[in-house]
């Protein structure tokens, strides 16, 4: 057996992932749209090498530094169709390091993936290059710390504090949370109605809403808890589309690149109507005015 000394480990890792993350650039940089951009990138992972059929040592995913992996599944690559391309790669797990919660001073932060999945065999990463991840790192940060800190005082929000690792000023790696659905779609795929969504995903027979307790409890105090959050750090550009819902019930914000009031709008107003909150004041005019019409005929 071959013994590496950590040098030689780091010295791996670095060439490992400098090589996925130039990889993914490449691909972005590529002509073509979304499908033609992914073919390229499930080609080249092959050609250049990097997938987990070549006899590689393992390396810590810098992510996730108590994952070990040797290389990714090419099949499963996939690319997000938005300006910068990102690229979700699934990596095939060798090892995973088992953390003892009685020494670690950490344990409550780890994220949801590593505490349910210790004998996993991939782990799902989100692959950026062309896109500044340091601010995105500080609110995680944030949310990590906060999550011990109530944890400790005996309230469980139910965070999902997933990592992420700024590589350098434009590239990094993001955690893929898997199961978890854009409010967006849940609100198109199940008639604008998370009742309905969770009806689906979790019923069970005679509980409150047809929904499993628990479910409904996650999903109730992660939502109270990022109310809190985001208020508290002013964070901007929120839509449908970077706020996600798993299964489980826990609801939680992505993308962070507008923080401490910022938003992208040069004037944002103080209050934003959805087309969600247009519809219900539409439904609430037309209830009054309704009501106001009989209430003439009775005079």
């Amino acid at each position: 057996m071959t013994t590496r000394s950590f040098w030689d480990v780091l010295v791996e890792q670095d060439e490992f992932i400098t090589a996925i993350l130039d990889l993914q650039k490449r691909c972005r940089l590529s002509r073509g749209k979304k499908d033609a951009k992914e073919i390229e990138l499930q080609s080249l992972l092959s050609k250049e090498g990097l997938d987990c059929q070549v006899h590689r040592l393992p390396v810590p995913l810098p992510s996730a530094p108590d994952i070990f992996v040797n290389g990714v599944n090419p099949e499963t690559a996939k690319m997000f169709k938005s300006a910068l391309y990102p690229a979700l790669l699934e990596f095939h797990v060798d090892a995973t390091i088992k953390s003892d919660s009685s020494t670690s001073t950490n344990a409550n932060n780890k994220t949801i993936e590593q505490q349910h999945d210790a004998n996993m065999t991939t782990y799902k990463v989100i692959v950026k290059t062309g896109d500044d991840l340091r601010q995105d790192q500080l609110v995680i940060m944030m949310i990590q710390l906060m999550d011990g800190l109530l944890k400790r005082a005996a309230l469980d929000l139910c965070l999902t504090p997933y990592s992420i690792l700024a590589m350098s000023h434009d590239t990094g790696l993001v955690e893929f949370v898997d199961g978890s659905i854009p409010i967006s779609q849940i609100l198109y795929k199940y008639n604008n109605s998370i009742l309905q969504y969770f009806q689906a995903v979790a019923y069970q027979q005679g509980a409150k809403y047809d929904i499993r307790p628990d479910v409904m409890s996650t999903y109730i105090r992660s939502c109270a808890g990022y109310c809190v959050i985001t208020y508290i750090m002013g964070v901007g550009d929120r839509h449908m589309d970077n706020i996600l819902l798993r299964a489980t019930g826990h609801f939680f914000h992505i993308d962070f690149g507008f923080i401490f009031g910022r938003d992208p709008k040069p004037l944002p107003p103080a209050f934003r109507f959805t087309r969600e909150v247009c519809v219900f004041f539409f439904l609430l005019t037309c209830f009054v005015s309704i009501q106001a019409k009989k209430h003439a005929c009775r005079v």
